[in-house]
């Protein structure tokens, strides 16, 4: 049988408080994904793959059930890929093994992202920072109501502590089998974090955020309450990402949502009943990349916002503002490219580009920009 979701009563806790536009409107989403483990836990101190990579769900998007005129085969010939290349991958558009800044060199990437631009498509995605989601339970568990308003600032100034030393963190989380901390060991818990943020300077630091995050960790030793981070599987930082999946189907319930073929996911999703005024609803499907322009289209937009995340999410102020210095024609015009096509799709609907990441990704995003 299957689990009824209500997507009015889901959207009343996301769309509601931040006034969404447009969320009812008629739109046809295409997806691919990038950085997706299909699961995330600790094991010996670590998780089998990188954490500070950025899964990232999305692609292309056009208004109504018909999409605009693409012509794949011209858009290939356009960037030099050969007729060959019958599925349509990131790699074959900018193939920086994973290093975003090698990606911006390719022109190929230039003539994608221009072509875009000009299009009648815009871009959507879902972007979930693996390593921000891991530890936002625990900074929730240990500030108090009367301090919830400052919980963004804690997070990322503890997230950006925690990025100058991910094994070690990832070594106490496995010690403890978070985020189901036992109640009799967690002020020892609690205790090694601490000590963890003063090895990695936070006491030395000029930075308030952190000592006044310790400060409340501090004082959440013997209280005995860690409500987030407590009661939950061993070592399992993300069962599933499937909900992502249920999160833009919920967000657009109007719309059709048309995913690459993923076996995992599919078998997830047909668990689960979308309900929308009382009947339910069919508003998604599946394709094989091979057989969809379109989802190959997605597939370069989900690896190219992929890495773009990535790496500013995974290096510091000072080093983005180095790498933006040093950085050729090429690379700088890519980089605008990337932000003018968000610029574009968030002028349809501020729904459509989601980011469960660490705070500062904005201010790092205005640094590479040169802003």
């Amino acid at each position: 049988m299957k689990a009824p979701i209500d997507v009015n009563e889901f959207r009343d806790h996301v769309i509601d408080p931040r006034a969404l536009r447009a969320t009812d409107d008629v739109f046809s989403f295409y997806y691919d994904e990038t950085y997706n483990p299909r699961r995330l836990t600790l094991e010996n101190g670590s998780t089998k793959t990188p954490i500070d990579e950025c899964f990232v769900l999305g692609g292309i998007m056009h208004r109504g059930d018909t999409p605009p005129s693409l012509d794949l085969a011209a858009l290939k010939k356009a960037m030099y890929i050969q007729d060959n290349v019958v599925d349509l991958k990131f790699f074959h558009v900018a193939n920086g093994k994973g290093n975003l800044l090698k990606c911006l060199n390719s022109r190929k990437l230039t003539t994608f992202l221009e072509w875009l631009v000009a299009s009648d498509f815009y871009v959507h995605f879902i972007a979930v920072d693996k390593l921000y989601w891991s530890f936002v339970d625990f900074v929730d568990s240990v500030v108090p109501k009367r301090k919830m308003g400052l919980t963004p600032y804690y997070k990322s100034a503890f997230g950006d502590l925690i990025n100058t030393d991910i094994d070690g963190f990832l070594k106490i989380l496995d010690a403890y089998r978070y985020p189901n901390i036992q109640r009799d060991e967690a002020d020892e818990f609690l205790q090694d974090i601490l000590d963890y943020m003063a090895k990695n300077g936070a006491t030395a630091s000029e930075d308030t955020r952190l000592h006044d995050f310790m400060d409340l960790i501090e004082q959440s030793i013997g209280e005995g309450d860690l409500p987030f981070i407590t009661d939950e599987q061993d070592r399992t930082l993300i069962d599933s990402f499937t909900p992502f999946y249920i999160n833009r189907i919920c967000h657009f319930p109007r719309s059709r949502h048309i995913f690459d073929e993923e076996a995992q996911v599919a078998e997830k999703l047909s668990e689960v009943a979308f309900m929308l005024d009382g009947a339910e609803i069919d508003p998604y499907s599946y394709v094989t990349s091979h057989d969809s322009d379109l989802i190959q289209v997605s597939d370069v937009v989900a690896g190219a916002f992929g890495r773009f995340y990535s790496y500013l999410l995974a290096n510091s102020f000072d080093d983005i503002r180095a790498a933006r210095s040093a950085m050729s024609p090429v690379q700088v015009r890519n980089v605008h490219l990337l932000c003018e096509v968000m610029e574009q799709t968030s002028e349809v609907s501020d729904g459509l580009l989601t980011s469960v990441v660490n705070p500062n990704f904005f201010e790092k995003k205005e640094v590479i920009k040169g802003a």
